[in-house]
């Protein structure tokens, strides 16, 4: 039973309308659509593969995951074949801005679509062998953790430990339950779109 058939057997008909696309391409789009940070990134391979794309569950709620104890979800993920059976998932989350504070949520929103990918996943009788992390943004405001935690401390305000942001200076991203994966900074490019500003960025993952 191929995985289009697997799909159609085993999960609501609604959920997978609302939430997945099982494709064969070799681009594939992450899109955030808020007024003030739409943004666009396309998830390029070498060559065209069946891939599964996950998106959040609309307006960020756990209709389909009532048993998952986070609403928090990243824009989109995407479940790429590997040549030995397994799969990879790429997880992107888009910022307008990404500060301090924001890369603690933005971790939490990528737990949350880990956790919901997993779900899928053994529903569909899929192993996820890696997972890596992209944070897709307009301005970054990150800074060495160290001096984040200096300042704030002198002026007696709130702030991230600093090894809730160390991981982000080593290319990493810790995601709690499930431990540190790879991350990567991708950069936004903001373009005029229909009257409103749009940031796109492509990125190469590879197969």
């Amino acid at each position: 039973m191929n995985l289009a058939q697997r799909a159609k057997e085993r999960l609501r008909k609604e959920f997978v309308e609302q939430c997945l696309v099982l494709t064969e391409a070799r681009e594939f789009r992450v899109e955030e659509r808020s007024s003030d940070g739409a943004a666009e990134v396309v998830l390029e391979l070498e060559q065209p593969r069946e891939c599964l794309c996950f998106q959040a569950e609309p307006q960020g709620g756990t209709r389909w995951f009532q048993y998952v104890g986070t609403q928090k979800c990243a824009d989109g993920s995407l479940l790429v074949p590997t040549t030995g059976g397994g799969y990879i998932a790429h997880i992107v989350e888009c910022k307008a801005t990404l500060d301090s504070s924001k890369w603690v949520d933005v971790k939490l929103q990528f737990a949350g679509a880990l956790l919901r990918l997993h779900g899928v996943a053994a529903a569909l009788d899929l192993r996820i062998e890696n997972v890596k992390c992209y944070t897709a943004f307009r301005k970054s405001r990150l800074v060495d953790p160290r001096n984040v935690v200096s300042r704030h401390a002198m002026l007696g305000g709130r702030t991230p430990p600093a090894d809730a942001l160390a991981d982000h200076a080593k290319a990493s991203a810790d995601l709690r339950w499930f431990g540190r994966t790879v991350h990567k900074d991708v950069p936004l490019v903001v373009e005029q779109q229909n009257g409103r500003d749009v940031g796109r960025a492509r990125l190469a993952i590879g197969d």
